[in-house]
């Protein structure tokens, strides 16, 4: 395989024009020759999205625009340069899921954007169903396959039409194939060994082997306990686009009355949303009664005793649960859960270090893992399944990527397995 040169008219090429390592919003281009071809995410999470100047450029080969452009889900990173994405090319087709372009307004207010402009640009998305083809581009089919991992998000398995006949990937974008406590696990597709000929697959948790062993449902049990043990408030932060709407759900079920938890508002909309995707009518019945409150009504909630889940997953500074944080954490009554990963210089770092500690006072702190992230176990196990051509691992610090290969081989993978930096083309699929 070629991992320099710009792809053929004929053979399509594959490049991270941003995300291949950690810390990287999001961006990858599938195309051939002078057609910019296909965008697979548009991430951006602070700053101006660099990688957009790519197009166009000499010696970068890379067209002039993309043809279409495929967003997986709506986290920042994969979604955060949409609007300025539009702007530049208003006529490019922008295609994602149904749940997608449901949450895709506020998560681009977050980001910043204007309520009517974040409104306009999610009505002008396509929606690709489940699992049914749609053409996206010339000669580009895509079929988009459930994730897991959130609400909306979604594998995007394309089709290069070619000379020597089609030419197939599959971009699995964020997933997980456990399943949680409000969606089903990755719908991966049923192909035969080497059907595929690439594989571009995230790597976030591939050296995380302790999370190897983390049961998702033995910590909404472990969780369940936490809540019938407490003796006074207790405190959960959450991402308002990660873990909030299942943890909404896990919370509201394991207490006597859902009149015990408030739900920091601003997460509403998106609770919302995940309920009106659901199947199920008593998970729909879960997040129907739940109740929301202010930040006013939050603290009142706590002081009587209460339960509150509130956004801000890592407790920081400007948050609803970085305000409410000092009203629990000094109290030997209260509890303050801290889930998933904690940054070690922000407050939730911090809660875990001192947890268990001569130093610790107040509340406890407890840690619940409910990844929404393949685990390292499951990337090898996917691998295996697809027996693809080729593999490119993206989405990862290069030391986790490299990790992951080496995993890979060790397991008998014998494709190539490609941890190509942003920037460089893989040619030759």
């Amino acid at each position: 395989m070629n991992e320099h040169s710009s792809p053929t008219h004929s053979i399509p090429g594959f490049i991270s024009l941003s995300g291949a390592s950690a810390r990287e919003p999001n961006a990858h281009l599938v195309g051939t020759g002078a057609a910019a071809g296909l965008l697979l995410d548009c991430g951006k999470v602070s700053g101006p999205a660099d990688w957009l100047e790519a197009f166009g450029r000499e010696g970068s080969g890379v067209g002039e625009a993309p043809q279409a452009v495929w967003v997986s889900h709506v986290h920042a990173d994969h979604v955060g340069a949409l609007a300025e994405l539009v702007q530049r090319w208003p006529q490019v087709p922008v295609w994602m899921s149904a749940p997608t372009k449901a949450l895709l307004p506020f998560a681009l207010v977050s980001q910043g954007v204007v309520r009517a402009r974040a409104e306009a640009i999610a009505r002008r998305a396509r929606v690709a169903p489940w699992r049914v083809p749609v053409a996206v581009a010339p000669g580009v089919t895509l079929t988009a396959l459930e994730a897991g991992h959130m609400a909306g998000a979604a594998m995007a398995m394309v089709e290069v039409e070619g000379a020597e006949g089609p030419w197939r990937m599959l971009y699995t974008a964020d997933f997980c194939t456990h399943a949680q406590a409000l969606l089903q696990g990755a719908s991966l597709p049923r192909v035969a060994p080497g059907a595929l000929d690439l594989v571009v697959m995230e790597a976030t948790l591939a050296t995380q082997k302790a999370l190897d062993a983390v049961e998702y449902d033995q910590e909404v049990e472990r969780l369940g306990g936490v809540l019938s043990e407490r003796r006074g408030a207790l405190l959960v932060g959450a991402a308002a686009l990660g873990e909030a709407a299942e943890l909404a759900a896990i919370l509201v079920r394991a207490l006597a009355s859902p009149g015990e938890l408030l739900v920091d508002a601003y997460a509403r909309e998106v609770v919302e949303v995940y309920g009106r995707q659901l199947a199920s009518e008593e998970a729909r019945a879960a997040l129907q009664s739940v109740r929301y409150g202010e930040r006013r009504q939050l603290t009142q909630h706590l002081e009587a005793g209460g339960v509150v889940l509130a956004v801000g997953d890592q407790f920081q500074r400007g948050t609803t649960a970085g305000a409410l944080l000092p009203r629990v954490a000094k109290d030997p009554r209260g509890t303050v859960v801290v889930v998933n990963r904690a940054h070690r210089s922000s407050p939730a770092g911090k809660l875990l270090r001192r947890a268990g500690t001569p130093e610790q006072a107040g509340a406890r702190v407890v840690h619940v893992h409910l990844p929404t992230h393949a685990l390292r176990w499951q990337l090898l196990a996917v691998a295996e399944l697809l027996q693809p051509r080729a593999i490119a691992l993206v989405h990862a610090a290069d030391g986790s990527r490299h990790a992951l290969r080496r995993a890979l081989q060790k397991a008998g993978l014998e494709a190539p397995i490609h941890v190509a930096p942003s920037g460089q083309w893989l040619t030759e699929l």
